[in-house]
């Protein structure tokens, strides 16, 4: 019997977390990631999820392209899945928007999640809070630790 590949999608703020050399917050999100990527999960993230790593990493490395430095990394791994914005995609965004009072970004990874059955990963409180009636969401740690990977 196949195993069903478990579902993520992963909001910026853990990528970036993992990067960052200090702390728990970062022990964790690399762990998580570890995990991730040598359990067979299923990455499914929007474009948006480049856009902003390039925002916030431009300032943090000194590289000709920021985006090359990404592409190497992650835009061409085997077990990410990316998803565009199409018009049901952006409709479903900015319903939630309205209905969940959230920011347009964090709109589109609850939709990500969502459209691709899903569980949503963020390190981001008020995130967490504001979409956890509309999607599973959890911490990196709680990911793992609260059976959503099965």
């Amino acid at each position: 019997m196949v195993a069903t590949p478990r579902k993520i999608t992963i909001d910026a703020s853990v990528y970036l977390a993992a990067l960052n050399a200090e702390g728990r917050e970062s022990d964790v999100a690399r762990e998580f990631f570890r995990r991730v990527m040598t359990e067979g999960c299923e990455v499914y993230l929007p474009r948006l999820f480049l856009l902003e790593l390039i925002i916030s990493l431009r300032s943090w490395i000194k590289a000709g392209s920021v985006y090359s430095v990404l592409a190497r990394q992650i835009a061409h791994a085997d077990n990410i899945r990316w998803l565009d914005a199409d018009r049901d995609f952006t409709r479903a965004a900015c319903e939630l928007v309205d209905k969940a009072e959230l920011r347009l970004a964090d709109a589109v990874y609850a939709i990500a999640a969502i459209s691709s059955g899903a569980a949503l990963v963020s390190l981001d409180p008020q995130m967490l809070a504001s979409l956890s009636a509309h999607c599973s969401v959890s911490t990196p740690d709680g990911f793992f630790e609260s059976g959503e990977s099965a």
